[in-house]
């Protein structure tokens, strides 16, 4: 008898492409900030840190279902106190794992920085299709790209189902493989021309860490989806093998793609790659390409936010009024503030380092009665980055 939920396959899928998003079409600026080298070690790394963040927040479950010895009787009866007073608490397994650490507050605290993580990658994800039009149509109809858009994707909004929605992330990452096609016609032209890694080099003399940070952070940031995935897993036991084959998958592409990229256009770089290339029907076919993509897996990236929406407002009302209020509240968003490079490199940094690292590590070590000494190294690496990677970051 097949268990209903996501399959691992489907599951492997949803958090691919809730990883293979906007981000990657920065990833070649981005590189060309710090040096190819530094780039596709340094996204390794990031990737690597935020599979132990999502380790150590199943660990923290496994304690909490009595899978590990612990003295975590003695949190829940607090927790569970403060529980009863604050009773939401449902948009992921994680909610209940941060509320038997740190309460009521830590646990809101947490929601906080995914909801805004996840909402600052949807008002990105806004941006880049009114910019991919107004590119080839003129700023001037940039209202009415966005009054356009806020009414199809509150359309697309009605979609609730992950079984769904896993249908969509296939789709779309197959069409990601027509930019990397474009990606990679554009470098043999390059080579062809003699322009290939014209103005490229391994590592730049004077990098700027903090763009590269915040946009490494931006497209490797899952943890709001993938423990959403977590949920509707037909084999939860199974999540933890999925997330690391899903981040070598994802690491595999974005080195491959910021490598290229850089390579081929250097410091001519624009913030979003395909607008580099020289091709007409490349350039064309892979904005058309990118926004059907966005469009259509925009309720990915919202998922965490539409789920505690839901639990904040009346049972009575419909899930598509505070639903439509978050799509248009994200066109406002992206009509204020149109740099992609600005969402992704402060807000996308600092959330995503706050959730997907920060806050994994505390809990866990907060919940164990005696971590052994690779959980204090690895809590430390995650703490270490954190602190690096806020210092990096320019809010300007």
């Amino acid at each position: 008898m097949v268990k209903d939920g996501l399959s691992n396959f489907n599951s492997t899928c949803t958090i691919l492409k809730g990883l293979i998003g906007v981000g990657v079409l920065t990833l070649p600026y981005a590189t060309k900030q710090v040096g190819w080298l530094v780039s596709v070690v340094g996204l390794g790394f990031v990737a690597w840190l935020q599979v132990i963040g999502l380790e150590f927040a199943v660990k923290g479950k496994a304690i909490l279902d009595g899978l590990v010895p612990s003295e975590v009787q003695n949190l829940e009866s607090d927790s569970d106190k403060e529980g009863k007073e604050h009773p939401f608490n449902d948009m992921s397994f994680y909610d209940e794992v941060v509320r038997r650490a740190y309460g009521w507050v830590g646990q809101r605290l947490c929601e906080a920085f995914i909801v805004i993580g996840q909402f600052g990658t949807a008002v990105a994800y806004v941006n880049v299709i009114t910019e991919t039009i107004c590119t080839y149509q003129g700023e001037s109809i940039r209202p009415f790209v966005l009054m356009a858009l806020a009414a199809l994707l509150t359309g697309l909004s009605s979609i609730r189902s992950l079984k769904g929605i896993s249908v969509l992330s296939k789709t779309g990452l197959l069409i990601y493989l027509f930019v990397f096609g474009s990606l990679l016609w554009s470098s043999a032209r390059a080579y062809q021309h003699g322009t290939w890694m014209d103005s490229a080099t391994w590592a730049k003399s004077d990098p700027n860490i903090g763009l590269w940070f915040g946009a490494s952070c931006f497209a490797l940031g899952v943890f709001g989806v993938a423990i959403v995935v977590h949920d509707d897993m037909a084999e939860p036991a199974d999540f933890l093998k999925v997330v690391r084959w899903s981040f070598f998958y994802c690491w595999a592409f974005y080195a491959s793609f910021a490598f290229l990229g850089y390579m081929c256009f250097g410091d001519q770089l624009k913030e979003v790659v395909y607008l580099n290339f020289p091709d007409s029907i490349a350039r064309g076919g892979s904005a058309i390409a990118v926004c059907a993509v966005l469009i259509v897996t925009y309720i990915v990236q919202l998922l965490p936010v539409y789920t505690l929406a839901e639990h904040l407002v009346p049972a009575t009302l419909h899930y598509a009024i505070p639903r439509t209020l978050i799509v248009f509240l994200t066109v406002l968003c992206a009509f204020e503030l149109p740099s992609v490079t600005f969402i992704i490199q402060s807000v996308g940094a600092t959330t995503g380092v706050l959730s997907c690292t920060v806050f994994p590590a505390l809990v866990y070590l907060k919940l164990h009665p005696n971590p052994s000494v690779m959980d204090y190294i690895s809590a430390g690496l995650l703490l270490v980055f954190a602190l690096a990677a806020m210092t990096q970051i320019e809010w300007s």
